[in-house]
């Protein structure tokens, strides 16, 4: 029988060498999602154990494939977001604002550091469900201004329905109408959070989980406390 693998995590990053070449205020995110990651497994060794001989075989093949899940979480998730960080934003980008105006991102995107979230169509619903809460219950501590919403809207009705329907009144969205925004889609098709600040710089970047959504609370605590606290 194989159980799983405690320390995957870990053997991951070491053959990464993530940790020797990271930015130092980027290894409390990543060392809180590799402690969430342990704790899960831990659950699952434990629930293993305590099984009955009658379920033990369903019980492993539930906690194997949990395992899996697990790891490719950790590589296509935790890793993307360190690979897209320290990207630049193309200056050239047009959005169209809710008044039906159009504005280009040196115009959404100025002063203060930013957080922005943007998401496909048609992508994540749960993540974006997920996102908007958090940003919703840290708003005060972000700052309104310093929040930005982006899609790629059909049209000027979907974009006032999208506000509406989210209380997000009092925030910034915006319909994306170039092509492509940080992450190539045909890549990943996927909704993501970033910091960016006065020269469009990329940083703390993040990719949801609709399974694991207190790695996203966890990631707007540690916002409050490196970059939104010092605005």
């Amino acid at each position: 029988i194989q159980l799983p693998n405690l320390i995957t995590p870990f053997l991951y990053l070491q053959k990464q060498n993530l940790f020797n070449n990271m930015d130092i205020t980027k290894k409390p995110v990543l060392i809180t999602m590799v402690v969430f990651l342990l704790i899960a497994n831990f659950a699952l060794l434990y629930k293993i154990k305590t099984s009955g001989s009658s379920d033990s075989q369903i019980t492993i093949s539930d906690s194997e494939r949990n395992n899996l899940y697990l790891k490719e979480y950790f590589k296509e998730k935790v890793i993307l977001q360190f690979k897209f960080d320290n990207s630049f934003i193309d200056k050239n980008l047009i959005f169209l604002t809710p008044d039906s105006d159009t504005v280009s991102t040196t115009g959404i995107l100025t002063g203060n550091d930013k957080l922005i979230f943007y998401y496909p169509r048609n992508s994540c619903e749960p993540c974006i469900d997920i996102i908007i809460t958090q940003i919703k219950n840290n708003i005060d501590k972000i700052g309104r201004d310093n929040v930005v919403v982006i899609s790629e809207f059909a049209n000027i009705r979907d974009l006032a329905l999208f506000i509406r329907m989210n209380g997000l009144s009092e925030i910034s969205v915006f319909s994306l109408l170039s092509k492509e925004f940080v992450v190539p889609e045909d890549e990943y098709h996927i909704p993501y959070l970033f910091v960016t600040d006065s020269t469009l710089k990329t940083k703390y970047f993040f990719l949801p989980d609709k399974d694991y959504p207190s790695l996203c609370v966890k990631y707007f605590e540690l916002l409050n406390k490196k970059v939104f606290s010092c605005q």
